[in-house]
């Protein structure tokens, strides 16, 4: 820390000898701030009247003259001790000398700690001695001196809490003699509580929780009842490697003091899966004194606690926990935190205690928990096993695995069947797949505890989901997509009829819409029509395709829309051939067409009656005008063919009229 001196340096005289300068500081050590004074005399280095001098120090330079040495203070910024140096700046630059000052700081108070003991026993610390001289007020009407010393040990009479108080004196040195030390001197003080007492107290454990059963990060919560007064050390035993070693794992001096209050104490990175572990509390005091004594992990303590084995087992029968071993003590046993079994003292010797829960189900999760209470030495401990789950094997009719919320769906966009069900409460449960069908059902898949399937390339009526659990118990469920079947009546009308969804658990698909989409047309439908019965008449078709898709699709309460598979119906390829026409640029049938609806490929050849070829084209755009020749009779070959490559050739004969 640097500080901030004020010197005053008045000049007490002058005398201008031959020899040495002698320069003189009234003082060379002192409290902030402190007022020194300087006898200058010079022997003609600075012959002037009113010579100038400069003063060097760390941290800085200061320049004056004679005259302002006596009537104004030099501000110096100095750090602990420094060296002054006097240097007279008239004429030739002469140093006068290096002269060593101190500046004594009181701006904190002595820095210490207090430690209790037994015996009413209390030792004031002293972390930094840097006053030459200590005062201790004790608070009992007692005071103690102490110089340059770390430690001082005060005994008490009684146990009253006190406040000490510790005052801390710096020497003043002045000519060279130290000052005697009085309330004036230089000085500054501290104060903190103190807390003897006569004896430690046995610290109380009572309870130790096993949080969760892990081969690594088990945990456990220990409660324990301390005092403000002392500081704790917890230790923990277990069957690996043996009693025989101690662990220190934590210290409770590193906890806000409580005073007889249960604090909660996290022990975590434990085996609780396969050990059993002990632990104990001990009070320390600052002598290092501990209370109680090392005890046998194997005999009941008031600081001491031991955890409670819990093992478990499941068949067909009943679940079946152990609680392995134990003190003495009252033992409860839980299920799902509701208490099933109380017994006022269970012996030491009855362990291990076997506890048989035949009121279980196939399929569900119990959790089981031991408590034991016991008493020792008037204080009530209480160990708490960890929690322990243990899934049921027991056959009962309740124990049927259930498939809720099965459908069969056709995808949205493709041909691919979805069979989705929600997931059951209780995991472990395989799943068969089957598509139905006669004489014998094919299987499809099988997975386990996954609720969505997908054949690969199989789609049918309905399906099945058979679901069997851990006990062996199956339970098959149906379901379908809608139905859906087209068919072409004729040239002009198509029928559509389907067959309603069926959902796994009954539920009831509504408010079908039958889609129609055009070949090749993409994901959305050209038209949707609410349908209210199961049918629908399509006349007349729609030819701007020759196939026209139809899907329908219901919706579930929940939303959910449950799909057909997509059904098409092709049209006929068509060609109409026209008896006659009248080439005479009236407007009116002035060409010879063909008419016809889905050609991709088309050819037409006529002829004249001696079968010579009169017109041909592939354009079925183009057709012939007849315009320079004669009314007669002539024949025709066309060809026509759709984009599935079926194709139709019609001959025939047509009159040209004049």
């Amino acid at each position: 820390m640097r500080l901030k001196f004020l010197f005053l340096l008045v000049l007490i005289g002058v005398k201008f000898v031959f020899g040495q300068p002698l320069i003189k500081f009234s003082q060379t050590r002192g409290c902030i701030p402190y007022q020194y004074t300087i006898d200058i005399s010079n022997n003609g280095f600075c012959l002037t009247t009113n010579p100038n001098f400069r003063i060097d120090y760390p941290g800085g330079t200061e320049t004056s003259n004679l005259q302002n040495f006596t009537s104004q203070p030099v501000l110096l910024t100095i750090s602990g001790i420094s060296n002054v140096t006097i240097t007279c700046t008239t004429g030739t630059l002469t140093p006068l000398g290096i002269f060593p000052v101190e500046g004594l700081s009181t701006t904190s108070g002595p820095d210490f700690s207090i430690s209790s003991c037994e015996d009413l026993k209390v030792t004031v610390n002293l972390k930094n001695a840097v006053y030459d001289q200590y005062e201790i007020v004790w608070g009992d009407g007692l005071t103690s001196t102490v110089i340059k010393s770390t430690a001082f040990v005060h005994t008490y009479s009684d146990q009253v809490q006190r406040n000490i108080k510790v005052t801390g004196f710096y020497e003043h040195t002045v000519a060279g003699i130290p000052s005697v030390l009085t309330v004036t001197s230089c000085r500054n003080d501290s104060a903190a509580i103190a807390n003897p007492y006569p004896s430690l107290s046995i610290p109380g454990l009572t309870q130790l929780t096993i949080n969760n059963l892990d081969a690594s990060v088990g945990q456990a919560t220990l409660e324990i009842v301390t005092d403000e007064k002392l500081k704790y050390k917890i230790s923990k035993w277990s069957q690996s490697p043996g009693y025989q070693s101690i662990d220190t794992i934590f210290n409770v001096s590193n906890r806000p003091p409580l005073s007889n209050v249960s604090q909660s104490v996290q022990i975590g990175g434990l085996n609780t899966l396969n050990e059993i572990y002990c632990f104990k509390i001990e009070a320390i005091d600052d002598c290092g004194n501990i209370e109680p004594p090392t005890t046998n992990a194997s005999t009941e303590a008031q600081n001491q606690m031991c955890s409670l084995p819990l093992v478990g087992r499941a068949d067909t029968i009943a679940n079946t926990v152990t609680v392995a071993k134990y003190f003495t003590s009252q033992l409860t046993m839980t299920i799902d935190g509701v208490a099933v079994f109380v017994d006022s003292v269970v012996s030491e010797s009855i362990y291990p205690f076997v506890y048989k829960d035949e009121n279980v189900v196939c399929g569900i999760i119990y959790t089981y928990r031991a408590q034991a209470k016991t008493t020792s030495t008037g204080i009530n401990q209480l160990s708490i096993s960890a929690p322990l789950t243990i899934l049921g094997l027991k056959k009962s009719p309740l124990a049927v695995p259930q498939v809720l919320g099965f459908v069969a769906t056709v995808g949205k966009t493709d041909e691919k069947t979805t069979l989705s069900w929600r997931s059951p409460t209780i995991g472990g449960v395989n799943y068969n797949i089957y598509l139905e069908a006669t004489p014998k059902n094919k299987k499809l898949g099988s997975q386990t505890d996954s609720y969505i399937f997908i054949p690969s390339t199989l789609t049918g009526k309905c399906y099945l989901v058979e679901a069997t659990n851990q006990c062996g118990i199956s339970n098959i469920v149906k379901a379908c997509p809608p139905y859906l079947q087209a068919q072409k009546d004729n040239m002009e009308q198509n029928s559509i009829k389907w067959e309603n969804a069926v959902v796994g658990d009954g539920t009831l698909v509504g408010d079908y819409q039958l889609e129609f989409y055009k070949q090749g047309g993409g994901n959305s439908p050209y038209r949707t029509l609410a349908i209210g019965s199961n049918n629908y008449i399509h006349n007349p078709i729609d030819t701007f395709s020759q196939v026209t898709v139809y899907r329908v699709y219901g919706t579930l309460p929940d939303g959910t829309e449950v799909r057909s598979a997509f059904v098409a119906v092709k049209q006929d390829l068509r060609i109409f051939m026209p008896s006659a026409f009248t080439p005479n640029d009236d407007g009116l049938n002035d060409i010879f067409v063909p008419g016809g609806l889905f050609w991709s490929d088309y050819e037409l050849t006529i002829y004249n009656r001696w079968g010579q070829t009169v017109f041909a084209t592939l354009n079925k755009w183009e057709g012939w005008n007849g315009s320079t020749f004669n009314p007669d009779l002539y024949h025709y070959i066309a060809r026509v063919k759709d984009q599935f490559g079926e194709e139709i050739t019609k001959k025939g004969t047509f009159q040209l009229i004049r």
